[in-house]
Formats: C-alpha cells, sequence, structure tokens
C-alpha cells in the first residue's frame, strides 16, 4: 500500500510541474489518463511512475528519481508482460495506456542505447489496439487513447490507423473534430512516401504514371484541407499582433495569436501538412 501511495503522489507531482494548470478539456494528452484511470493494474502503475520519477528526476537534478524511473520501468515490463497474457487484463484500458507509458520512457530514457526498445514498444501498441478491435476505441477512454495513439506515433509506413476501417469506425458514436479531418489528410502521406521511394524502381513510363496519379492524390487532400478550413472560419481563428520579443522583432515583427489552443494545433498541423504537399 506505501509503495501504491508513493506512486500516486509522484505521478500527481509530475503531472502537475509539467503540464498547464488550464489546459483546454479538447486538447488534453493521453498522459492525463494516467492520473484517471484505476491503478489495480500493477503494469500501469509501474510505467506511470517510472515516467514520472524520470521527467521529475531531469527537473531537479535528482539522479536517485531517475535510477528510480529506471526500476518502475523493469517492473513495468515484467507487469506488462504478464498482463498481456490475462485474458481479463490485456483488453483493459490501463493495460494499452501501461504501454503508452513504456514506450514514453524509452523515448526520454532510451534505456538501451537505441531506438529498438521504442520502434518495438510502438509496434506491440499497434498489435494490442488490433486484438481489442475497433469498437473499444469508439468512446470514453479507449477513443481517447486511440487520438493519443494516433497523434504521438510516428509514422513512415502504413499501418492499421490508414485502412478504412480504422479511419472511420472509432469515429461512429463521436462525430471527428477540425484535428481528425486533418490528421485523416496527413494520415495518408506513408502511402504516398512508399510509392514516391518506389519509383527510382520502375521503369520510366511507369513512373510517369504514378507520378499523374500521385499528383491528382495530392491535389484531392489538399481540397479536403480546404474544406476544413472553410468549416472552422465559422470564427476569427487567429490574428497578428507586433512581437514583443525584442530579440526576435526585427526577424518576426509580428506575430500570431490564435483563438485557443486547440484551433492553434488544428491550423498548425493543416499548414505543415499543405506544406508536405
Amino acid at each position: 500500500m506505501h509503495i501504491r501511495i508513493e506512486c500516486q503522489n509522484l505521478i500527481q507531482t509530475f503531472l502537475s510541474n509539467c503540464f498547464p494548470l488550464h489546459w483546454p478539456p479538447t486538447f488534453q494528452s493521453w498522459i492525463f489518463l494516467l492520473a484517471e484511470l484505476p491503478t489495480k493494474i500493477q503494469a500501469l502503475e509501474m510505467s506511470s511512475a517510472a515516467v514520472a520519477a524520470s521527467a521529475m528526476g531531469h527537473m531537479l537534478d535528482n539522479q536517485a528519481l531517475v535510477k528510480q524511473g529506471l526500476n518502475c520501468y523493469i517492473q513495468g515490463l515484467q507487469h506488462l508482460q504478464k498482463a498481456l497474457y490475462d485474458l481479463n487484463l490485456v483488453r483493459e484500458d490501463g493495460t494499452l495506456t501501461a504501454c503508452m507509458a513504456l514506450s514514453l520512457y524509452e523515448a526520454l530514457e532510451c534505456p538501451n542505447q537505441g531506438s529498438e526498445g521504442y520502434f518495438n514498444h510502438c509496434r506491440g501498441i499497434i498489435a494490442l489496439i488490433q486484438s481489442r478491435g475497433h469498437e473499444m476505441h469508439s468512446s470514453g477512454l479507449g477513443h481517447q487513447l486511440f487520438l493519443g495513439i494516433l497523434f504521438s506515433l510516428n509514422h513512415h509506413t502504413s499501418t492499421i490507423f490508414f485502412e478504412s476501417t480504422w479511419m472511420e469506425q472509432p469515429w461512429a458514436v463521436i462525430p471527428k473534430t477540425s484535428h481528425d479531418q486533418v490528421t485523416d489528410c496527413l494520415a495518408q502521406a506513408p502511402m504516398i512516401l512508399e510509392r514516391i521511394r518506389s519509383l527510382p524502381h520502375l521503369p520510366k513510363f511507369q513512373q510517369v504514371d504514378l507520378l499523374q496519379r500521385l499528383i491528382r492524390e495530392c491535389w484531392r487532400i489538399n481540397k479536403q484541407l480546404d474544406v476544413t478550413y472553410d468549416e472552422m472560419q465559422s470564427q476569427d481563428l487567429y490574428w497578428q499582433v507586433p512581437s514583443q520579443t525584442p530579440l526576435f522583432s526585427d526577424l518576426f515583427p509580428v506575430v500570431f495569436c490564435f483563438r485557443d489552443a486547440q484551433s492553434a494545433a488544428t491550423l498548425v498541423l493543416l499548414w505543415a501538412t499543405r506544406t508536405m504537399l
């Protein structure tokens, strides 16, 4: 019991010190679920504590906390392995969250001095989501976790997330936001990049045909972005104001102020996606 209370206090301290107090509810990261999900799942408890100890240890320059984070990470891995073989725990939201927390720890600490551990966790997360089925990600905490995974994992190759079923069914109950719609457009990038990488291996006439199809596809995505942007423009989304930072005022004489954090994130993602096209 003492260890559990210590872990919970550590997680709460991490969240209160590392994230804005009044973060808009519609823009909350999955990380906030660490304090909301039941801690009956030991894998979740230890993996959450690992992330919290690592972050707070580096923030406070406390190597004892950093070391504690590694110990929690090792225990989290052990408990997760048991949970994945437990028919009652494998489909729990807490088990999926534990996977995400362990992948975050890998990104923060890189305990094996390489990226393979992180990508192994990412592959495991995708496999676990697939085994849970899209029905478990269409509402409630399951949907929040799905969105967190969708936005946090970097995909350079196609995965299940880009299949039509997974781009539609998790939103069967909850309508897509503008941010979700932009993410759908961005999600098509890996398939385009895969075909671009195949160009040097094709005969010239096939290269021309593929390039023409890719151009049409990019124009189609660009049109989708136009529709989303037009739907967002019911109110002022951003405006320009003079820069108040002397160091950069010559380089950036004006800055953008956004209506809210959600609008800012959506527009930045939209502009970035359009630039890639």
